[in-house]
């Protein structure tokens, strides 16, 4: 699955659960399912937000064109891995390390 395709599933399974969440709090529903459900929406929600933060490749050449994804430790490439990597969907910043 494609980093877009990652986030766009886990946005469509929010929209999806969170208005049967609240709808079954107005009822009265307090049980341990809803709350099961409420957590994983939250940690769902949790794991896109943070894959959004750039972190910075740690560098395998001298060409800066070749590094370990700072999200899964997978080696990747400025040709593959332009902006997200393409294993676990992690956002890149391929900047100048003299930042």
């Amino acid at each position: 699955m494609k980093p877009e395709e990652d986030i766009k599933y886990d946005s469509d399974f929010i929209i999806d659960i969170i208005p049967n969440y609240v709808q079954g709090r107005r009822r009265g529903y307090t049980g341990e399912g809803t709350s099961l459900i409420a957590n994983e929406v939250f940690e769902e929600m949790q794991k896109a937000l943070e894959k959004q933060i750039p972190k910075k490749p740690e560098r395998l050449n001298a060409f800066k064109a070749i590094g370990k994804c700072g999200g899964c430790e997978r080696v990747i490439s400025t040709r593959t891995a332009s902006v997200y990597c393409q294993y676990c969907g992690n956002k890149v910043d391929w900047g100048n390390d003299d930042e």
